[in-house]
């Protein structure tokens, strides 16, 4: 029996775990520093997936003969340093991706600075972020000089971009010898963290001809940078005025709170699928599926800090979810509202405008109740 191991198991890896548990004829261990979120049919090992040298005992012990990584960049860099997988890129390449800073180098999308409170010539707004961070988590903005000198952070872990207008989008792909094999575009919204995606619906509104151009220069980077089958998973901003899709984040591995499966509801294609075939060197299949499907993915944030009690879900809505990912308890202490995800609804729609109309005010029909 084949085994894998896949190197976190929370709610974010639960897609790709699942997929996997389907195929018979593999056994799924995990890793992760908290409790799984899987736990039927599955060993966990409660411990680190950066910890190298108790991740080696176990592959050794247990002959584990693939590994994928998770929803986290660190993950990336912990395949880099098994050196058991074909499917990862280079240092260096992965470094110029997943650093912010070196990517904005490497890139020269948007105009970026050093970390330097002396300088004087910043058009405001700016945004100060952590070179390496994720989550949405470490980011500043900035409007004018008194805040720009009243920041406390080491110099060298930081620096500043240009603020650009326009709307939030993900861009997800999918890469096979150095094309790309699949592409989807989506929309995002943000609750209270303005960093941090709250939603996601599955009709875009960046024209088919500027996703046609991007999906260009996205291959680009893929010849360029010489990039090995994988995912490849953009978040932009797109100008409507400028008509330009501007690059602020990118990744190479799963995205987190089931994105995967929302692609799945959207496109009818198991992206996820896709993406494990791509590690057991199959052929890529695809069936071709022009229907729309008008989904959207609510990820729930809580507006304060409390003692969770439940979800007060409205009747006007009840109809369209489809599927629901709980991921805090009941009497589970919220201690990082702007952060901590509560439960992931997948909700279906019959129509492009009532996916917007609910999309725009989904925050009143899903509530939070505290104790």
């Amino acid at each position: 029996m084949n085994k894998v191991l896949i190197l976190n198991n929370s709610h974010s890896e639960f897609d790709l775990i699942k997929n996997f548990l389907k195929l018979k004829k593999f056994k799924v261990f995990t890793t992760g520093s908290r409790q799984p979120f899987v736990r039927s049919n599955i060993k966990h090992y409660e411990i680190d997936y950066t910890n190298i040298p108790k991740i080696e005992k176990i592959i050794k012990k247990k002959k584990i003969n693939l590994i994928i990584s998770c929803a986290n960049d660190l993950g990336l860099y912990s395949l880099l340093k098994l050196k058991t997988s074909k499917l990862i890129d280079t240092k260096k390449t992965l470094n110029n991706l997943l650093n912010k800073f070196s990517f904005r180098k490497y890139y020269k999308g948007i105009p970026y600075y050093k970390f330097n409170k002396k300088i004087n010539n910043y058009n405001f707004p700016i945004l100060l972020k952590k070179k390496i961070s994720s989550g949405g988590k470490n980011i500043y903005k900035i409007d004018n000089f008194d805040q720009l000198h009243k920041i406390k952070v080491k110099k060298k872990d930081y620096f500043y971009e240009k603020f650009i207008e326009g709307t939030d989008h993900g861009v997800f792909t999918i890469i096979k010898d150095k094309k790309i094999f699949f592409s989807f575009f989506d929309n995002e919204q943000r609750f209270t963290n303005p960093y941090t995606v709250s939603s996601t619906s599955s009709c875009t509104n960046i024209p088919a001809t500027i996703q046609k151009k991007f999906l260009k220069e996205i291959l680009k980077i893929v010849l360029d940078l010489k990039l090995v089958d994988g995912i490849l998973h953009f978040q932009v901003k797109y100008n409507k005025l400028k008509k330009k899709i501007y690059i602020i984040e990118v990744t190479r591995r799963i995205p987190g709170d089931r994105y995967m499966k929302f692609v799945e509801y959207a496109t009818g294609i198991n992206v996820c699928k896709l993406y494990i075939d791509l590690h057991l060197n199959k052929n890529l299949l695809i069936q071709k599926n022009t229907k729309k499907k008008f989904i959207l993915r609510k990820i729930i944030f809580a507006k304060k800090n409390g003692k969770f009690l439940k979800f007060i879900i409205s009747n006007k809505i009840k109809k369209n979810i489809i599927e629901t990912t709980f991921i805090s308890k009941k009497n589970e202490i919220i201690n990082d509202y702007m952060n901590q995800r509560l439960a992931i609804f997948f909700l279906k729609f019959n129509n492009k405008k009532l996916l917007v109309k609910f999309t725009n005010n989904i925050d009143t029909f899903i509530k939070i109740k505290f104790k």
